[in-house]
């Protein structure tokens, strides 16, 4: 992802939050805490840079121990974080 959309075919950041307000983008995970799904947008703070939202995007099709290490949501902030860092 952080090739693709960071650096092979940049994602326009600033036409895709001015599409947030009439299209917005969810992007939905699996909670291994709870087993339910858990869903990340803007309006919930879970991404707000072309970064975060890439980590919310690999945390949705993540297979975790196969497809690299667990990415945990702060509970506080809704941010991603990879591994234990919480």
């Amino acid at each position: 992802l952080k090739r693709t959309m960071q650096e092979k075919k940049p994602l326009d950041w600033d036409t895709f939050v001015k599409q947030q307000k009439t299209q917005p983008l969810k992007v939905v995970a699996s909670s291994l805490k709870n087993f339910k799904s858990v869903v990340m947008d803007m309006d919930n703070g879970a991404f707000t840079n072309i970064q975060e939202l890439a980590q919310c995007m690999h945390a949705s099709c993540l297979l975790p121990g196969i497809a690299g290490p667990v990415i945990n949501r702060h509970e506080k902030t809704g941010k991603m974080v990879i591994g234990n860092n919480l």
